[in-house]
């Protein structure tokens, strides 16, 4: 299946056109666990840190919501674990 990875704020929607394919729901957790690290590696303290509050939402094809998570330094630390 496609799935597509919205970076989503209060300001903002970044929205995700090209979507990655998964194998199913557990992949797709890995590929958004994985965006987090990414996003949050390109992203200095003070942005992260800012007032501005960043979830990271992942929707199936038809455009349903599968789950979303917070992009933050410390999601990504629990993520890992």
């Amino acid at each position: 299946m496609i799935c597509y990875f919205h970076l989503v704020s209060a300001n903002d929607f970044l929205r995700d056109d090209t979507g990655c394919r998964v194998t199913d729901f557990a992949d797709a957790w890995r590929q958004a666990t994985q965006a987090v690290r990414e996003f949050c590696d390109e992203m200095d303290d003070d942005e992260l840190g800012g007032t501005e509050e960043w979830t990271i939402t992942v929707c199936d094809g038809s455009g349903n919501l599968l789950f979303s998570m917070p992009v933050t330094r410390e999601a990504e630390v629990r993520l890992a674990a």
